[in-house]
Parts: structure tokens; C-alpha cells; sequence
């Protein structure tokens, strides 16, 4: 793939993960994951230091059901913070997420159903529903994993209340729950601010700014892992590379300017010819990579074929009406045993010079 589809789509990456590159979902889970641990480890100090509050407010009865689901949340925290650490991927991420809230969700629902004192439910669990809509807004994520979380909380809520109120429409439930869905509306739109700025920061970090590709060293670091996959499990791989010969002399002749439009233009035609498990880097000045995964020597001679094709169609028209073209040319190969990559990029460029 060529540009980052996501910056294709500027909305349609904050509603789903649809448009995320794998690599940022994997980047985006693990900073999940990381504040998930935080929060875990706190409400497993926190949730037992309020059981001498309950001792003190409540009947021994309500007190030793309540004190053992706060000391089992505690438990269940701790492990919690020490099975997901190290973990990339994002069902990780969520799952935790869904986890920790449903700790403080289990305490208030059972708080609810046994304090039948409105007053008795304000001894540090009537704000839980609260509490839970802003912890939401601590993690970046996109529209639909938020409402994913927001709706039930909101749902489950009022369906609560309006159970135990008996069909009621008590002024002071209502106007909790016109409160909740505030604080979820607001949460939503935290999480989409900061699923923004990891993105927006991953493009600046990855990107190269003229082509929209992997920039150098991120490209570096995927042909790295991808060259290690193949020496230790023997998993076919191909290197392309593709050249604009001329585009110096286009420099000189057009400027700077219309030779970044022109590798750009080249950049997209062969990011639409690559398949989606390809990737697409800028190497240098007037060259493109391309890795590609899983992929014999057949295989890839007719993708360096097709690409070697499309490259013709890369032109830039000036405002003078003439037309600017480079001479693109294209080489592919695969490693050879007990090669290294140096040696096999090295063998790409002397093909790319003969």
C-alpha cells in the first residue's frame, strides 16, 4: 500500500479500525494497555481501602457482601495489571477496558439492589456510574468502541432504575442519567481527540512527507523484521525497488517541486499496483521500495512486471500544458541463503545501475 488510507479518510479513521495501518493498531493497543495497567493497579489499593467506611455505615449483612466483592475486584485487578502487560494487540486492549469497568459496575449494581436507602446508596457508590463514564474518557479510542462502552453503561443505567423505580420516572434518576450521558457525550469526544493525536503523531513519525510512504527508517524497521521472519521460518519474501533515473534532471530543468509531484505520482501508482500485505517505502531521493511478504519468485517477477507497467503512467502536467515523465525503472529479487540484507539491497541497486 502506497499512502496511509487513513489519511485518506479523515473521518472514517476516527469511526472504526477499519483504516488503521496494523502497526499503529498494534502501537495504539500497547499505550492502551499501559494506562489499563495504571488503572488497574489503582483501584486494586483503592477498592479496599473503603471496607472500614462500609464497616462503620452498614449492617454486618450488607457490609460482608459488599467488602468481599471489593477485596474479589482487588484480586481480580491484580491480575489483571500482571496477565495483560507486554500485549499489542488491541482484543487485549479492549477486553481489559471492558473488565475494569465492569468492577465498579458490579459494586454499584449490587450496592443498588441491596441498600434501599437512597441516603445509605450516597456511602461511596451512587457517583460509580459516574466514575465509570470517565474513565472512558481516559483511552483513544475510535466512535465505535466508545459507543461500545457508552451505551450500555447508559442503557444498563436507566434500565436499572427504572426497574427498581417500578415503571417510575423519578425526577432524581433522570436527571442522574441526563448527567451520565453528559459525561459519556464528553468522555466520546476525549477518546476521538486523543485517537487524533496518536495519529497524527504516527504519520509524522512513519511518513515520508513528499510520497505519503513509509519513510526510511520505518521502512528499515519493516524490512528488518520481515528479512528475520524469513531466515528463521523459511518464509518466501521479495524486495522491489523502483527508480526514477531522470528525476535529477527534472529538478534542475522544473524545480524541486515538480520532482516531489512527480515522486509522489509515482509513489501512488505503485502503492495501487502492491497488494494490501505489501509494503511501500521511500529509500532515497528517487527511489521506492517495496516489501513483499509471502511471496515466491514467481510471483514476484509478475508483481515487478505489473509495477514496471503502471510506473509509465507516473506525469506531472505543468501549467504550460507540457507533460513531465520520468524514466522509472524496476528490479525485484529475493535473499539468497546466508545472505544478509545489506547484501541483497546492495544487489538491487547494481541491477537498478546496469
Amino acid at each position: 500500500m502506497t499512502r496511509e488510507s487513513a489519511a485518506q479518510h479523515p473521518v472514517a479513521e476516527l469511526l472504526t479500525t477499519r483504516h488503521h495501518p496494523a502497526d499503529f493498531t498494534a502501537s495504539r493497543a500497547e499505550y492502551t494497555i499501559t494506562r489499563l495497567r495504571l488503572l488497574a493497579l489503582g483501584l486494586a489499593v483503592l477498592l479496599p481501602l473503603w471496607i472500614p467506611v462500609d464497616y462503620w455505615l452498614l449492617n454486618t449483612a450488607d457490609f460482608l457482601v459488599l467488602a468481599g466483592l471489593r477485596l474479589v475486584m482487588a484480586v481480580v485487578a491484580i491480575g489483571m495489571f500482571f496477565y495483560i502487560g507486554g500485549s499489542r494487540r488491541l482484543s487485549v486492549a479492549l477486553g481489559g477496558i471492558a473488565l475494569l469497568l465492569l468492577m465498579p459496575a458490579a459494586l454499584y449494581v449490587a450496592a443498588r439492589l441491596m441498600l434501599e436507602s437512597s441516603n445509605n446508596l450516597l456511602y461511596g457508590y451512587a457517583f460509580f456510574p459516574v466514575l465509570i463514564a470517565a474513565l472512558l474518557a481516559v483511552f483513544p479510542l475510535t466512535l465505535l468502541e466508545g459507543a461500545m462502552f457508552g451505551l450500555p453503561l447508559l442503557l444498563g443505567y436507566g434500565g436499572l432504575e427504572l426497574v427498581l423505580a417500578e415503571a417510575s420516572l423519578d425526577p432524581q434518576w433522570l436527571g442522574m442519567l441526563w448527567l451520565l450521558a453528559l459525561v459519556t457525550l464528553v468522555a466520546l469526544m476525549t477518546q476521538l481527540s486523543q485517537l487524533r493525536m496518536l495519529l497524527d503523531l504516527y504519520r509524522r513519525a512513519t511518513r515520508d512527507t513528499v510520497t505519503g510512504v513509509f519513510n526510511r527508517r520505518s521502512l528499515v524497521e519493516r524490512l528488518q523484521a520481515e528479512f528475520a521472519r524469513w531466515e528463521q521460518h523459511e518464509r518466501p519474501l521479495g524486495v522491489l525497488m523502483v527508480r526514477l533515473t531522470a528525476l535529477d534532471a527534472i529538478s534542475r530543468e522544473h524545480g524541486a517541486p515538480v520532482a516531489n509531484r512527480l515522486m509522489a505520482q509515482l509513489a501512488e501508482v505503485v502503492g495501487r499496483a502492491l497488494r494490501p500485505t505489501d509494503l511501500l517505502g521511500r529509500w532515497n531521493d528517487s527511489s521506492l521500495i517495496a516489501v513483499l511478504p509471502e511471496t515466491d519468485d514467481d510471483a514476484a517477477q509478475r508483481l515487478a512486471l505489473r509495477v514496471r507497467e503502471v510506473s509509465q503512467l507516473a506525469s506531472v502536467t505543468l501549467p504550460a500544458g507540457q507533460t513531465v515523465r520520468g524514466e522509472p525503472r524496476v528490479v525485484c529479487d529475493k535473499p539468497s541463503a546466508r545472505e544478509r540484507l545489506e547484501d541483497l539491497l546492495q544487489r538491487l541497486e547494481s541491477k537498478l545501475m546496469a
